[in-house]
C-alpha cells in the first residue's frame, strides 16, 4: 500500500510541472517546450531560455506566462534571433513566420528582474496558452507539451567583519553589529581593510546610514555649501528635504562635526 501511495504521489509531482494547455503526454509528433531554470540574487536581472525539442514544425506561437509577480517582473519576452522573431510583449511572447520552423533549440528568452527584497527560494515560471496558440503554416494546431522552469533566488553568503577589517576581531563585542551594517550596505570601512570602530561618528556618517536604510532615494540639492564629498551629499539633501536634519546655519551642514546624544 505504501509503495502504491508513493508512486501516485511521485506521479502527481511530475504532472504538476506540465502546463494545462499541453494536449497529450509525449505523443508521436508532439513538440516539447521547456522553460529553463536559472539562478540569481535579489536585485539582479536574469535571462530565462525557452527551448523546443522533438519539433514537428511550427509557424506561429503565442505564449503567456504565470509567475510570482511579488518577486519576479518580466522585463521583456523576445523570440530568439535565430528564428527571426517578429514581435514581443512584456507579458506575452508572440512569433510568426512565413514557413514552418523545424529546428530544435532555443526559440525565445525571458528577461526577468528579481525584487530587491526577494527571499531565497525557487520561483516557478509556467507557460500559459490556449488551443490554436501553437500552429503550423497551414494553421493547424501543433500538439505539444510544456515544462515549467524557474528562477532560483540565492543570496550571497554573508561576510564576517573580522575577516575583512584588521581592526575588528572575532571576540569584540561590536563585531556582530559591524558585520550586519557592512553586509546590508549601511556602513563601509574607512579603508579597504579598516573599519575604525573607535573613531567618533560625524553628522555626515549618521545621515548616510539613515539614507541607505531607505534604499538611497534621490533628492533635490540642499542649500548647504559645505558638502565637499560625494559619498554623503545626496544623503544630506534627502535628510534635509524630509526634515530629519537641519543645518548648523542656513547654508552650512558641518558634515565633519562629531555627534553628540542631542538631536541633530
Amino acid at each position: 500500500m505504501k509503495s502504491i501511495c508513493k508512486y501516485i504521489l511521485t506521479l502527481i509531482m511530475v504532472l504538476s510541472f506540465i502546463v494545462p494547455c499541453a494536449f497529450s503526454a509525449f505523443a508521436e509528433g508532439e513538440a516539447i517546450i521547456t522553460v529553463g531554470t536559472v539562478t540569481g540574487k535579489p536585485g539582479q536581472t536574469v535571462t530565462v531560455p525557452i527551448s523546443v525539442s522533438n519539433n514537428p514544425g511550427f509557424s506561429a506561437f503565442a505564449f503567456g506566462f504565470e509567475y510570482d509577480q511579488s518577486v519576479l517582473t518580466v522585463v521583456s519576452a523576445d523570440p530568439s534571433e535565430s528564428i527571426g522573431g517578429q514581435s514581443s510583449f512584456k507579458t506575452k511572447l508572440v512569433w510568426f513566420n512565413s514557413g514552418n520552423y523545424t529546428d530544435d533549440g532555443e526559440i525565445a528568452a525571458l528577461t526577468v528582474s528579481i525584487s530587491e527584497d526577494a527571499k531565497e527560494g525557487n520561483y516557478q515560471i509556467r507557460i500559459t496558452c490556449e488551443p490554436g496558440d501553437f500552429s503550423d503554416y497551414d494553421e493547424k494546431d501543433v500538439p505539444f507539451i510544456a515544462f515549467s522552469g524557474s528562477v532560483n533566488v540565492k543570496k550571497e553568503s554573508l561576510s564576517d567583519a573580522s575577516d575583512i577589517f584588521e581592526d575588528v576581531n572575532k571576540d569584540d563585542w561590536f563585531t556582530p553589529y559591524v558585520t550586519y551594517a557592512y553586509n546590508n550596505g549601511l556602513m563601509k570601512g574607512t579603508s579597504s581593510n579598516r573599519f575604525s570602530p573607535n573613531d567618533p561618528m560625524n553628522r555626515a556618517m549618521l545621515v548616510t546610514v539613515l539614507w541607505r536604510v531607505e534604499n538611497s532615494p534621490a533628492a533635490d540639492p540642499s542649500p548647504f555649501t559645505d558638502l565637499y564629498e560625494d559619498w554623503y551629499s545626496e544623503a544630506v539633501a534627502w535628510a534635509y528635504k524630509y526634515e530629519i536634519v537641519k543645518g548648523t546655519s542656513s547654508t552650512t551642514f558641518s558634515p565633519n562635526d562629531p555627534l553628540t546624544r542631542s538631536p541633530l
